[in-house]
């Protein structure tokens, strides 16, 4: 965990100005014998985007991302990366995504902001002979490959995480999306299907906005309806931390809160703020790394089954120290 934040910090992916959007150019690599006497080097160009550039995983996806651009550039094999910002929104995400078919990428790799808004442009790609491939989280049509985590498993997680806390008694609140945003909804489905079944009262609040802010509005709103709530899980960072800034906001300093997707940022919440008791790696770096594997091999012709990620650990106070 160390090394890998170490990483997020300390690597700066090259980007240089494309329209609108940025080229990522992994490391050149090393032909192989055979690929020489062929007398040509075989280039993959690959466009990729997150959720949103300002996310602190998103970061971490990419750092992944170019690490294994790099080491697959190797063996008479050149894998580059192109990028934009999707900011949060689906139709930015969708106009960009046209301008990789546009440019003619090989391939996209990339997190959809809303399910089904991505549909008819991952179709046109595939007509096109792009591949697709979705990470992080699922879309509502076929793919060439597929790279999640186990969302389930990580609202259950989060769930046992808090209840146990709570002594498996008392009201807790959960916030839900959506549901084209599947990883997430995923998350508290699986949350509140663990609450309920140990007899505990949930309170349920929707975010359609990725915005800190907004969360924080949502959480004081239920403590105000609900002054009797005294747990809390996120569903991402930004609920997360939202719930951590509201409680203290509202001077809810007993209630607990526990989320997933650990980032520098949490991470350090989490040390200082004894409200915030435990927070879930979700396998940042290793999503974006696999992402980039799943889709050179699908660029390659060979067929990838889903690839979902499931070791998860639960990081505390303690063990971030």
């Amino acid at each position: 965990m160390k090394k890998r934040k170490a990483l997020v910090l300390a690597m700066v992916l090259s980007i240089t100005a494309c329209g609108n959007t940025n080229a990522v150019e992994s490391s050149q690599g090393t032909s192989s014998q055979s690929t020489e006497s062929q007398g040509k080097t075989k280039e993959y160009l690959i466009g990729v985007t997150t959720f949103m550039d300002a996310e602190q995983a998103a970061a971490e996806f990419k750092v992944g991302m170019e690490a294994a651009a790099k080491d697959l550039s190797k063996d008479g094999l050149v894998v580059t990366l192109t990028s934009f910002d999707s900011a949060g929104d689906a139709s930015k995400q969708v106009s960009g995504l046209e301008n990789f078919i546009s440019k003619q990428v090989d391939a996209m790799c990339f997190s959809a902001i809303d399910a089904d808004a991505v549909v008819p442009i991952v179709n046109e790609a595939r007509a096109a002979g792009i591949k697709v491939v979705s990470f992080d989280q699922k879309i509502n049509t076929e793919t060439d490959a597929q790279v999640t985590i186990d969302n389930p498993a990580v609202g259950s997680l989060m769930a046992e995480t808090l209840a146990k806390l709570l002594n498996y008694k008392g009201k807790v609140f959960v916030i839900t999306t959506p549901p084209e945003v599947i990883a997430c909804i995923e998350r508290s489905d699986a949350a509140i299907k663990v609450f309920e079944g140990y007899g505990m009262t949930v309170v349920q609040a929707m975010s359609d906005s990725p915005t800190r802010d907004k969360h924080m509005t949502l959480v004081e709103n239920a403590l105000q309806a609900n002054p009797d709530i005294v747990g809390m899980i996120g569903i991402d960072t930004d609920t997360t931390l939202g719930e951590v800034l509201a409680c203290k906001a509202q001077g809810k300093n007993d209630i607990i809160v526990v989320g997933p997707d650990i980032t520098p940022e949490s991470r350090e919440v989490l040390v200082k703020n004894e409200q915030l008791k435990a927070m879930i790696d979700t396998l940042h770096y290793d999503l974006g790394y696999q992402a980039i594997v799943a889709t050179v091999k699908s660029l390659n012709g060979e067929k990838v089954e889903p690839v979902i990620l499931k070791e998860f650990k639960v990081e505390t106070p303690d063990s971030t120290k």
